[in-house]
Order: structure tokens, then sequence, then C-alpha cells
């Protein structure tokens, strides 16, 4: 093992490590062609606009800002900042989402988000990317090696992060590597539901949640509210968002668990629970999404709930 592989490997958790890494790499004009569609990369700039954002690389066109996340979550209140910047602007933003960032948003989310100034990037893009680098590197003359040697360890580097991630449902038991690695794989088994993964820091800890995101209106005379659900922590929990008072809160309540009960009541067993709060839970669906050996059956059973999330609101609302 060479000094760059071990410096690598030991350091790759950092999310400094791959901004040392890429500021170096996408130099090399086929790195930034591929990755953020810069034939000529001009000068790169790290940390730029009082640190707005990683890096950023120019062209004769336009600039490439590059956002890079491992761990922590991108925010709202930092995207927003950034796409805000991004407006108005000749220049197009890049997220390259790594670590738990990965799971978290997916391209068309940042897309819609940034309406079209922004680009995710994930470990299948970055991979790609230095796959051409170092095709383009082993048939070149007169290079010194010591670009090839660092795109090779990092490629090396990246694809066993990725992998560990993505497989880290079968190693892990609980926490946040396991449920981000079971939701994904649940993620991928469903058609073309929008679905989102999270954490929510709750009084008694942490929660992980895969969100459906398409949340639905629902109105019972005066009161109002958005009916969705969720699977948190393994659970898969119908809940509503309403400002009304505590009393009518408990009236919905009722009347989501009884809907509920008509819609899936021969499928699955429904089981009450929740307590009282912005964000509700009405009722549980009584299935074990932690099973790894049913991954299968978990997408049918998320994919049944959306397929008649809609009845439940005609059930509510009649």
């Amino acid at each position: 093992m060479s000094g760059i592989d071990l410096l690598l490997r030991t350091a790759i958790d950092y999310e400094r490590t791959h901004q040392i890494a890429l500021f170096t790499l996408l130099r090399e004009p086929k790195m930034s062609e591929v990755l953020l569609s810069v034939a000529s990369p001009g000068e790169i700039h790290w940390e730029p606009e009082g640190q707005l954002f990683d890096l950023s690389v120019e062209d004769d066109k336009a600039t490439t800002y590059i956002e890079i996340k491992m761990w922590s979550s991108l925010s709202d209140n930092q995207f927003k900042r950034q796409v805000e910047f991004l407006n108005g602007k000749k220049s197009q933003g890049i997220y390259i989402l790594l670590g738990t960032s990965w799971f978290e948003h997916t391209g068309r989310s940042i897309n819609i988000k940034s309406k079209g100034k922004a680009t995710r990037i994930g470990y299948e893009e970055l991979i790609a990317s230095l796959n051409e680098l170092l095709n383009k590197l082993m048939v070149a003359t007169g290079r010194s090696p010591e670009v090839y040697e660092l795109a090779l360890a990092y490629r090396n580097t990246v694809q066993e992060q990725y992998d560990s991630l993505k497989n880290a449902f079968t190693k892990e038991k609980e926490g946040k590597l396991f449920f981000y690695s079971l939701y994904w794989e649940i993620q991928k088994r469903l058609a073309d539901l929008e679905t989102a993964i999270y954490t929510v820091n709750n009084p008694g800890g942490e929660v992980y949640i895969l969100n459906c995101s398409h949340w639905l209106p629902f109105s019972i005379g005066d009161i109002t509210g958005e009916l969705y659900y969720e699977v948190v922590n393994g659970r898969l929990c119908i809940k509503f968002y309403s400002e009304s008072s505590t009393e009518d809160k408990y009236m919905v309540r009722e009347r989501i668990r009884s809907a509920t009960r008509k819609v899936f009541g021969n499928k699955y067993k429904i089981v009450d629970f929740g307590r009282l709060g912005e964000y509700m839970t009405a009722c549980q669906v009584d299935y074990d999404f932690n099973d790894i050996s049913k991954l299968d059956d978990s997408a049918k059973v998320f994919q049944d709930v959306a397929n008649e999330f809609n009845s439940i609101i005609q059930e509510i609302t009649s």
C-alpha cells in the first residue's frame, strides 16, 4: 500500500479529504468535463464567496460552484442561501453528496428545489468520472505519474466507502447507517414513488425516516390539514399535520384511524398509536420494516399504502 492509499483510507470519512482530492483532480480537463460538464477548467478557488461554497471552477463561459457534504445534512437554510446566490448569475451549482448525505437527496429533489440551478452528484457519477480520468491518463504520454496515482487511490477508496454504505444494513443492527441503507434498498424497489430519507431529532433521541413525499390535503368542516405517511425506525405511521385545536386534533385522529381500518383492515393489522403534536401520528400499519429478509415485501406494503391513500382521504371527509 502506497502512502497516498494509506492517507486516503485513513481520512476518507472527512469532508476535507474529498475537498482536497477534488481541488487537485478537477484541474484535469477530463475530470472536470465528465463530472462538471466543464471542458476547459480555468482557475479553481478554495471556499469562494466568503466560504459560501467549498470549491469553484471557472471557465470561459461561467463559474461552477461546488458544495461537498458527507455526514452532515444539507440544511434548508444553507441550500436556500446558495441557490439565492446562484439566481441571476451565469453559473451553476453542483452538490457532491457523499456519506449519509448521499441518501438524503435525489437528483430530482435538488433540481426541483433549486429550479434547475443546481445538480446532484453522488457516488456513481464521481466514480465514473474517476474511471474516465484514469483511462485518459493511462494512455497519455509524457505525464507525471502522480496524478494517476492520486486518481487511482481516490477511486478505490471512494468505491470502498460506497460499497460499505450500501451494505450497512447487512452489518449494522440499528442506528443511522442501518436505517438509511435499509430505506435505500426499499426506495429502489418502489415504482415511481417519490420518497425522502432523513433524520428528525425528537426529545427522546434521533429517529430515522423514509417519508412519502406526496402529502394530501383534507378538510372536515372548517378543520383543514394534510395527511401523509412515513416509516419511522422501521414502523409505518399514518400521520397528519394540522393547526387546529387540541380537541379538533383528537377528533381528526379518530376519523383517520377509522378510515385507515376501512381501507386496510382486511389486509393489515392497524394499531392505534400517537401522542398530541403539530405533526401527529394517528395509527401504524403493523409490519416490521426492519426485517432485511423481506425487502420486496416491505416495498410492497409501502406502495400499497400509496396506492390507496386517496381512499383514506375519501373516507375521512365522507
